[in-house]
């Protein structure tokens, strides 16, 4: 766990700006998912509201019930980003929501396809990899020089100094 940063998302902290909003509104996040479903014009059978109000429900429950601190809950930021990703979707167009550009606001957990980012370990497996290759390419060369000598001296030749 010493590896692990003490913080793994890029830029302010969007899970402060949900609280404030929903705090300001005068609700909390077991009520703002039907006031926001009814302002957003969104179907509430569509998969954005299902996991918009899953998420409002994961952070009632983790601020209500557990009582954890989400300003230092990584998890419920990614969480608070999640929410805002669809909402933002939802304003552009709540018959079709595109989150076009919008993985962004996940930058540090999901790579340009949608998987998870990796990065360390990835740079990690490419140096693997690269270290293999070398003595990959190593071997063809000495199996290669020894393919000349071998040639050579069946000529009866003196092989020289090879590249």
């Amino acid at each position: 766990m010493s590896t692990v940063p003490s913080w793994p998302h890029i830029g302010p902290r969007a899970v402060i700006e949900v609280v404030q909003g929903v705090v300001g509104l005068g609700l909390t996040f077991f009520t703002y998912h039907e006031h926001w479903l009814r302002s957003a014009g969104l179907h509430a059978g569509h998969g954005a509201a299902h996991e918009h109000g899953m998420l409002c429900q994961i952070l009632g429950l983790s601020t209500v019930y557990d009582r954890l601190d989400p300003t230092n809950c990584a998890g419920l930021e990614l969480a608070a980003r999640r929410l805002v990703m669809i909402e933002r979707a939802v304003r552009v167009n709540s018959k079709s929501p595109s989150f076009e550009g919008l993985p962004k606001m996940a930058q540090h957990s999901m790579d340009e396809g949608g998987g998870l980012a990796t990065t360390e370990c990835t740079a990690h497996m490419a140096h693997v990899a690269e270290s293999g290759a070398r003595v990959l390419k190593q071997n063809r060369l000495l199996r290669e020089e020894m393919q000349l000598k071998r040639k050579d001296k069946g000529k009866g030749g003196d092989a020289g100094p090879s590249k």
